[in-house]
């Protein structure tokens, strides 16, 4: 089944206009990273963004959707209108920030139309931040080329996160991931804006104002602020994750970790349906199968969310193969209903007088990445909404 098209896809700037073929001309879409320091591996080129993609012009503000991409739109801007309802934002709120998406649009379609393979802002911003940055080895040591490429994705990222800021939130839990494992210095965050600001000024030159500079230095505040509070969130669930499980790995041991959640999902079975002594040896096997199932996929989570290599151009979902790892049950349970027996199996790996709020908001999102990529997945009436 086709991925569920995101906002990512859709605020691709540029897409059909742009050679990627000359680093000048690259700004690829916005899914990519926003930091300069995540947006260097060659991974994310060939991940974040395919041929396909680039070449629907549907996918493009620049460009206008026709035929069955106009129902889309409709679609996507009734959810847009609702969520931003949901969020409390008022019409003059979202008249400024239509304004504000509408000058980023425009002064970055004329950035482009002016960049030279010279001179273009990504590469401006790497020459900026050689001479400024108190220590420049942590870009030089990635490549003149690849920072620059990076530098043009951050900017292009900067539109995207304005224009869809009900969506902002799924993609920065991504973003503030990576930066973890990246070790981002936000005390750099500043520097790295005035050689944004001071390179996009370069390069649209006269075409250049106090408004444009204003709207740019707002995007730039509200996506680092919100990726400086992600950082924080995500660095603390991180610690507890890897000490909850390195303890379960330790002391249980995989067999041991296995019973115990097939206990905990034998009580909360009999619990539901109140019929203990009933069919309970059958049940006790159902539930051991089950247990297998728990764990591996628990086991995959913390793989996944320690492995940087495989965060890489990640902004949707994990990927996970839920058929393969419930293969032996033989059904993807509801995984929703499971959460209650996976905090409740990690609470007694913790120790009930260390659990707290924060091991257990660290866990529910964990599990939470598998529930939402479940139930997220592409279905045959998403098609028909759209079609």
């Amino acid at each position: 089944m086709p991925p569920r098209r995101s906002f990512f896809t859709y605020l691709s700037h540029g897409a059909s206009v742009i050679s990627e073929e000359d680093p000048s001309t690259v700004c690829h879409s916005p899914m990519r990273e926003m930091s300069p320091l995540t947006g260097t591996d060659p991974l994310l080129s060939t991940r974040e963004v395919s041929r396909q993609t680039d070449n629907d012009p549907f996918l493009s503000p620049l460009a206008s959707p026709r035929g069955s991409d106009v129902r889309f739109v409709h679609v996507h801007a009734a959810r847009r209108l609702a969520s931003e309802r949901d969020l409390g934002v008022t019409d003059e709120e979202r008249l400024m920030n239509s304004n504000r998406i509408h000058l980023l649009q425009s002064s970055l379609a004329a950035c482009l139309k002016m960049s030279t393979k010279e001179e273009f802002v990504g590469r401006l911003m790497y020459d900026t931040l050689m001479r400024t940055l108190p220590e420049p080895g942590i870009i030089a040591k990635r490549g003149r080329t690849m920072m620059s490429r990076a530098f043009n994705d951050t900017v292009a990222a900067l539109v995207a996160f304005v224009s869809e800021p009900s969506h902002m939130e799924t993609y920065m839990d991504w973003l503030a991931l990576r930066h973890v494992h990246y070790k981002i210095d936000t005390t750099l965050f500043p520097q790295f804006r005035q050689a944004m600001l001071v390179s996009l000024e370069q390069v649209m030159a006269d075409q250049w104002n106090a408004e444009i500079e204003r709207a740019w230095s707002e995007a730039y505040e509200m996506t680092s602020q919100a990726l400086q509070k992600k950082m924080e969130k995500a660095d603390r669930r991180l610690r507890l994750i890897k000490e909850a499980w390195e303890a379960a790995s330790q002391q249980l041991g995989l067999h041991a970790m296995e019973a115990k959640v097939a206990a905990n999902l034998m009580v909360a079975s009999l619990a539901a349906s109140k019929s203990a002594g009933k069919n309970t040896v059958k049940m006790h096997a159902r539930q051991s199968s089950l247990a297998k199932g728990v764990v591996k996929l628990v086991f995959t989570l913390v793989d996944s969310v320690f492995d940087l290599q495989k965060l890489r151009g990640v902004f949707w979902n994990l990927g996970t193969d839920f058929q393969e790892i419930f293969r032996e049950f033989g059904t993807v349970p509801a995984l929703e209903k499971i959460e209650g027996v996976v905090l409740q199996t990690m609470e007694e790996v913790v120790g009930a007088g260390k659990w707290n709020e924060d091991h257990e908001d660290a866990w529910k999102w964990l599990w939470g990445l598998a529930t939402e990529e479940r139930v997220g997945r592409w279905r045959h009436k998403d098609k028909e909404e759209v079609s």
